[in-house]
């Protein structure tokens, strides 16, 4: 016999977005009732109507793999594109990803190059070493080492891989395009405490 949340099932039910998301978290990972990925999906499913972008991230999950529904990756992508443009920037780089890896969709690094971008100014630092990497060498966007370092700039404080790339600019930049790509570095990061800011201000679901 499962100890099932009744109340949770109740709110879902009734409409409340967040409890549907909560329910087939439940299901999928059979927290206080039985591993059901079928009904999990079906919970995710509506939450994820009603815009709920971590609901859309699990269904498309769902759809690549084939969890509890049929395997079909461009539902996959539809639904993992559509939680990137309403979440957070771990889903934002996933998207520039599946792009570049061409899963679920055509392979386009222009469109790759522009949600590594939209993930930096989340902060992440993997997106925007990965920013850095297409602007170094004209991949989706027109080479711009200026650009290339501002990115690379803001992902060493994170990753050593991006301190080593940096590192390798500044042996052939001369001084006057180093001091442009930290002044490009300061702009970027000013957007991503303006960003993070604006984030703070909204109320939360």
């Amino acid at each position: 016999m499962y100890d099932f949340n009744v109340y949770l099932l109740k709110l879902a039910q009734e409409g409340d977005v967040e409890a549907q998301y909560q329910l087939g978290c439940a299901y999928r990972q059979g927290r206080k009732t039985k591993r059901d990925a079928t009904e999990a999906s079906v919970w995710f499913h509506k939450a994820a109507e009603e815009g709920h972008p971590e609901a859309m991230f699990n269904l498309g999950e769902m759809y690549s793999r084939g969890i509890g529904v049929e395997k079909d990756e461009g539902i996959g992508f539809y639904w993992y594109l559509k939680g990137a443009e309403n979440g957070d920037s771990a889903h934002q780089y996933f998207i520039g990803e599946l792009y570049r890896a061409g899963q679920g969709t055509e392979k386009d690094m222009t469109k790759a190059a522009k949600w590594y971008r939209r993930a930096s100014l989340g902060g992440l630092g993997i997106a925007q070493e990965l920013a850095g990497k297409c602007y170094l060498h004209g991949d989706g966007v027109p080479k711009d080492e200026i650009e290339a370092y501002a990115y690379f700039n803001l992902a060493a404080v994170k990753r050593e891989s991006a301190r080593e790339e940096l590192e390798e600019l500044e042996k052939i930049l001369p001084t006057t395009a180093r001091l442009k790509g930290q002044q490009r570095s300061r702009q970027i990061q000013k957007q991503i405490e303006e960003l993070h800011a604006n984030k703070k201000k909204k109320p939360s679901r």
